[in-house]
């Protein structure tokens, strides 16, 4: 069955109702994941690199007008990312880039406006540095393992800080007014680091290659029936468990979030064929049975 990128993925597309606050999961395929819930801030760990979250959520705002996610009129969970839509022609979404070590933030608003994002940081506000550099903005903490850099297609400023439920959010606004706002957030072990990820995502359209790695991820391998609720089913099952592939400590497949991040022998061995060898990833069977 031949089926594009946005067929397959408003077929999987899980809506949640007006104020259901369901729980969601995605991973980098690397060392982290991102926890969070729908119409609601920072529930969950947000997104845990070296075991620390780092990043807990976002905020969005078009014009002066803040997204308040408790008051959104629909979400939905979608395989690349979450998304909140806040009336009928605006909307954000949050990505978690896969095997990059990043999130793509994003806002829409069908008639030009000045759009801003702001990620909601789990770190002390005083001790935070956020300065300019070549095709970005570093945010360096002295406390987190890692350092933040921010880069984006649309001009774009830091416009202040705000804090939401005691955590401290830098603004970055338009600079002039646009329909859509994509902002990068790169991480890295110091700011050269940082900075060059987020730039290189902003270079290489690093949304579209997040959403085409997962339809090559979701289309290797198929099985398609009459019933659409069990195709998305199936779907989901295979995307969740790759998520769970991932190089913490060589190649291999977490036993379980949040209690067994690792990986266990037993449990990977009962996960690998379903995971890795139905799914049509010999290569990345081979490297966890090695």
């Amino acid at each position: 069955m031949q089926i594009d990128h946005q067929q397959l993925f408003d077929q999987m597309a899980i809506p949640a109702r007006r104020g259901q606050v369901a729980p969601y999961f995605f991973g980098d395929n690397l060392e982290g994941f991102y926890e969070g819930a729908t119409y609601r801030y920072a529930q969950g760990a947000g997104y845990v690199l070296h075991r620390r979250p780092l990043l807990r959520d976002f905020l969005s705002w078009c014009g002066d007008r803040l997204n308040e996610r408790e008051d959104a009129e629909g979400a939905l969970i979608l395989p690349y990312g979450i998304r909140h839509n806040h009336g009928p022609s605006w909307w954000d979404e949050l990505m978690l880039l896969r095997r990059r070590r990043a999130v793509a933030l994003r806002v829409y608003s069908r008639r030009p406006q000045s759009l801003a994002l702001a990620p909601l940081l789990e770190a002390a506000r005083e001790k935070m540095s956020v300065y300019p550099g070549e095709g970005g903005i570093v945010l360096a903490h002295a406390d987190l393992p890692l350092c933040m850099a921010v880069s984006s297609s649309q001009p774009f400023r830091h416009d202040g800080t705000t804090e939401r439920d005691g955590r401290f959010a830098p603004i970055f606004r338009t600079t002039q007014p646009e329909t859509e706002f994509t902002l990068y957030v790169g991480f890295g072990r110091d700011p050269g680091l940082a900075l060059q990820n987020a730039v290189r995502l902003r270079e290489q359209d690093g949304v579209r290659q997040h959403k085409q790695a997962l339809y090559d991820l979701l289309t290797r391998s198929s099985l398609w029936t009459s019933d659409t609720d069990y195709n998305r089913a199936l779907l989901w099952a295979k995307l969740s468990s790759l998520f769970m592939v991932v190089e913490e400590f060589g190649k291999g497949i977490w036993a379980g979030l949040p209690w067994f991040k690792d990986n266990w022998g037993r449990d990977t061995f009962i996960a690998l064929p379903g995971t890795l060898l139905v799914s049509g990833q010999f290569e990345d069977a081979k490297e966890v049975i090695r």
